[in-house]
């Protein structure tokens, strides 16, 4: 019988599936700036905990996710996590997450610390704000 594959791995390459679960065995994450940093998601955020939900990733274990970027919150996806108030601000898809992270990486930085950031950003949304922001 065939092993069940998530829907996220469908769109992705091969070579993406396997960066994906390289990064989770190492506990990986990535650096924005001293305060906030890129982690896997591995939950949905389905447990409320005062105004916020709870999402387990792979860095920080569980931690709290504001209310609008939880509910994008699905496993291997990408959180953009503050260090500093201890809250998951957005919610990144992998296509999203690698292009931001060749080109965009100080974009998404400016829009996090002016509190701008959307909750969920895919690739529509990052070429909308590519537009919007680079002019």
């Amino acid at each position: 019988m065939p092993r069940f594959t998530p829907s996220l791995f469908k769109k992705l390459s091969r070579k993406d599936i396997e960066n994906i679960r390289e990064a989770i065995k190492a506990k990986k994450y990535w650096k924005m700036d001293k305060t906030k940093i890129y982690t896997i998601i591995l939950s949905r955020a389905r447990i409320k905990v005062k105004d916020n939900f709870l999402v387990k990733t792979v860095s920080n274990g569980k931690v709290e996710v504001l209310p609008q970027p939880a509910k994008y919150c699905r496993k291997y996806r990408i959180l953009v996590f503050d260090r500093e108030k201890n809250v998951g601000l957005s919610v990144l898809t992998w296509n999203a997450f690698t292009e931001i992270m060749k080109n965009y990486n100080k974009l998404i930085l400016e829009l996090s610390n002016s509190g701008l950031l959307p909750p969920y950003i895919n690739m529509r949304v990052l070429i909308k704000l590519k537009k919007e922001y680079e002019k």
